[in-house]
């Protein structure tokens, strides 16, 4: 966050017109963040609580190992825990295709923004209104700027599970 401040700070100070260009995406980003944190709330709350549901049968096997073979229940033991982890494993696919997606819209955005500063920039210059170093200084400005920005979907995800976890400890 520091860095894109800093980075904004610069381009307003070299070319404001072209700062505005540059924040254009930030509300469409900042509803992107919104939405997915929704669509994932629930779906990272069931991996969790199904991952504790195959923690919790493999519990009860270990601990139980000498009875389950007393009675020849280890088939059963193992299609409970088998079942658990299918259901972990269907989960976790389910979750990976919001997350997959704003990588992919967050990275869009991105190049979007870079392009539209060229555009933008190519154009303050064929009017004269600036130079070709400032918007040469610029881009640079704006690409140092967002490179921490394509970690944010995995920022947001892990924020996500921090949530889940505290809730999930909560109920607990």
């Amino acid at each position: 966050a520091f860095t894109f401040v800093v980075a904004c700070a610069i381009i307003l100070w070299l070319a404001p017109e072209i700062l505005a260009l540059v924040l254009l995406p930030a509300p469409i980003l900042a509803v992107l963040a919104f939405v997915f944190e929704r669509a994932v709330r629930l779906k990272n709350a069931r991996v969790s609580s199904e991952r504790a549901a195959v923690i919790g049968a493999l519990f009860e096997v270990f601990s139980g190992i000498a009875t389950i073979k007393i009675f020849a229940a280890e088939p059963l033991a193992k299609q409970r825990a088998q079942a658990g982890s299918d259901a972990v494993q269907d989960s976790v696919l389910e979750l990976s295709a919001p997350r997959e997606t704003l990588v992919a819209v967050v990275s869009a955005l991105l190049a979007m923004m870079t392009l539209g500063v060229l555009v933008a920039g190519s154009y303050a210059v064929s009017q004269e209104w600036t130079s070709i170093g400032t918007v040469v200084a610029v881009y640079a400005y704006l690409v140092r700027a967002i490179a921490p920005m394509r970690g944010v979907p995995s920022l947001l995800y892990q924020v996500q599970r921090v949530r889940t976890a505290r809730a999930r400890s909560s109920e607990i």
